[in-house]
């Protein structure tokens, strides 16, 4: 959806949409396919040194998928 760019720091806000077609693990437990659809939104900051990727941080809206899923009841 946007990005922020700096010498020493990227910043990417996105919007993730699929349909849960394969069987998913979080927090290790094993989630079969469902087969609905889902939209969720999330960030990746990544630090920049020396003109390379130090590492990539990603953040996203898991909640809102699992609702989607139907696996939770908040």
């Amino acid at each position: 959806r946007r990005a922020y760019i700096r010498e020493d720091l990227v910043v990417q806000e996105w919007t993730a949409r699929g349909t849960h077609h394969g069987t998913m693990t979080r927090s290790g437990i094993e989630v079969q396919p469902t087969g609905k659809t889902v939209e969720y939104r999330g960030m990746d900051v990544i630090p920049v040194r020396d003109g390379l990727v130090a590492r990539k941080d990603v953040y996203s809206d898991s909640i809102t998928m699992l609702r989607q899923l139907g696996l939770t009841a908040i």
